[in-house]
């Protein structure tokens, strides 16, 4: 289990190959390996009373909570589910699959709170192993910047890639590298959600006063943040600059207020929570504005995008208890999407083109707000800002406690602001990180100490 473990962190980059359709959105991540294995063990292992199943009390509420909302939102549409059709795919496939895939990213947070059950582990489990991830898309990344310079070269990035991209799907983007992932915008992701956990290892390391492997992480920080540069993606860039204003915000908190850290911790809380409605509802708010200023410019993708989280906020203002059904997002846009919005040959092709891509949201909170209601996405609002409002309180107390900087909360709490700024340009429920991070939390909330002295090497 745990060697299993250790190879999903280090999978996680890879999302090129080609794998099973029922797995929708995940079927080309070889992540979805491991974990495949890693549950048929866990089920052996339990049947054979060799290890008893740990499901933490927050996971179980969750997944019967928002399982509970797509079960309404079933019933409340199922004449649709059962009889739409758009691009030879039925609805009710649709739901199967996007309900298949939620409850692979639960057990996969469930593996996960299995796996790690000590903090000690978390450093040997968890960030070790995005290290090498680190150093790997290094060297996947060598033969594919130096085709930006040398077109000759593409040989070999064919051949390296072919390693992880069978179907050489894998494209070259000039100063937009991708390494061992299919897309720059997915790879950016990756390495985000890693340099926040490359920070915490070094922190860990320099308190334990173990000098080299404080090194090694920072080492890792930096190759970290060189290809954050190289992938040239606007998301990426985005969520780093917010995890900086973060960790700024949270050591002033933090460390300069020890005798009211619970008191600044709820006020963090809300202050995140404001922020982030403002960004969730400023495509509304500001509509007319920035139409203009969308249609006036050169970028088609800037259209789709615009058009498309238009038309499931549309969505959501009039299915707004429950949604029209969760998956149905591309059966029903179509008739809520702005008139602009058929300018950007995209839509045309997401739309009615059996061979392009599914069509996308580009907002993850709108998609869901769609799909679910608003009752839903409260549920999942709430769920998250639970789960961030816990890690800041434990962070508080760690932080008073300790004099020093409570490493794994600042991380912790880095992903699941990644999460927030990510669900805003983004419409998947595939990153696995957050959910691995949010099956083992409960291990930095409930257990007081880390031990240093022997486990970090």
């Amino acid at each position: 289990m745990e060697n299993l473990f250790r190879f999903l962190i280090f999978s996680l980059p890879f999302n090129a190959f080609i794998g099973p359709s029922v797995m929708g959105e995940l079927q080309n991540d070889l992540a979805i390996y491991p974990i495949l294995l890693m549950a048929m063990v866990l089920l052996v292992q339990v049947v054979q009373q060799r290890r008893k199943l740990v499901i933490p009390s927050y996971l179980t509420k969750f997944l019967l909570v928002i399982g509970g909302l797509i079960f309404c939102g079933f019933i409340a549409n199922a004449i649709d589910i059962s009889s739409d059709y758009m691009r030879g795919r039925s609805a009710f496939n649709k739901f199967f699959t996007s309900s298949i895939l939620l409850v692979f990213v639960w057990m996969t947070a469930v593996l996960a709170a299995n796996v790690i059950t000590q903090r000690e582990q978390i450093e040997t489990m968890f960030i070790r192993p995005f290290f090498w991830g680190v150093v790997a898309a290094c060297l996947f990344a060598v033969p594919e910047v130096l085709t930006w310079y040398a077109p000759a070269l593409q040989g070999i990035f064919k051949m390296v890639s072919y390693t992880y991209n069978p179907a050489g799907t894998a494209s070259i983007v000039p100063s937009r590298l991708h390494a061992m992932s299919f897309e720059p915008p997915f790879f950016s992701t990756y390495i985000a959600f890693v340099i926040p956990w490359m920070l915490c290892g070094y922190r860990l390391a320099r308190d334990a006063g173990q000098k080299v492997v404080a090194s090694r992480y920072g080492m890792g920080l930096a190759l970290a943040l060189v290809l954050l540069l190289l992938s040239n993606s606007r998301t990426g860039f985005l969520i780093v600059g917010i995890w900086v204003l973060n960790e700024i915000l949270l050591k002033l908190v933090f460390c300069g207020n020890k005798h009211n850290t619970h008191g600044a911790a709820k006020v963090l809380v809300w202050f995140y929570g404001f922020v982030f409605l403002v960004l969730f509802f400023a495509p509304i708010l500001l509509e007319e504005r920035l139409v203009s200023v969308i249609l006036q410019g050169e970028s088609v993708s800037n259209i789709s995008r615009y058009a498309s989280t238009l038309s499931a906020f549309n969505m959501m203002m009039d299915n707004w208890f429950l949604g029209v059904g969760f998956g149905q997002y591309a059966f029903n846009a179509l008739h809520y999407m702005p008139f602009w919005g058929f300018d950007s040959y995209e839509i045309e092709k997401w739309f009615f083109d059996d061979t392009s891509v599914w069509p996308p949201v580009f907002n993850l909170f709108a998609r869901l707000g769609a799909e679910l209601g608003f009752t839903g996405l409260l549920a999942w609002m709430g769920f998250w800002l639970w789960i961030l409002s816990t890690t800041l309180r434990k962070s508080a107390e760690e932080a008073r406690l300790s004099g020093k900087i409570p490493a794994i909360g600042f991380a912790i709490i880095a992903s699941v602001l990644h999460m927030f700024i990510n669900g805003l340009t983004m419409d998947t429920l595939r990153l696995l990180g957050i959910w691995i991070v949010l099956g083992w939390v409960g291990v930095y909330w409930y257990q007081k100490e880390f031990r240093h002295d022997k486990n970090i090497a």
